[in-house]
């Protein structure tokens, strides 16, 4: 199992964080379970997401990942929130 924190930082106002946890699955399959958040003057977004796949090695490398992101906007002109969801997926290949 591995616990790691990617591009984690803060610039210009703004702070970006992911977490994840790698669960192996088996010989070469990892399980990524992750959150993540952004905070800028433009708003906020959250991110839940879960991921599965093959440890480097020989031949193909894979990972399929879904995420379930949430963004508030701040609209400047009138001060009111603007909402938006979605679900992301992703599908990687290496060989």
């Amino acid at each position: 199992s591995q616990l790691a924190a990617r591009d984690g930082h803060v610039s210009g106002g703004s702070v970006f964080t992911d977490l994840g946890y790698g669960m192996a699955l088996g010989d070469r399959l990892v399980a990524t379970p992750r959150v993540g958040f952004r905070t800028s003057g433009m708003g906020r977004e959250y991110r839940l997401g879960y991921s599965v796949g093959v440890l480097p090695g020989e031949g193909l490398e894979f990972e399929l990942g879904i995420d379930a992101e949430r963004r508030e906007r701040m609209n400047l002109l009138d001060g009111l929130n603007n909402t938006e969801r979605a679900f992301v997926a992703r599908a990687t290949a290496r060989w």
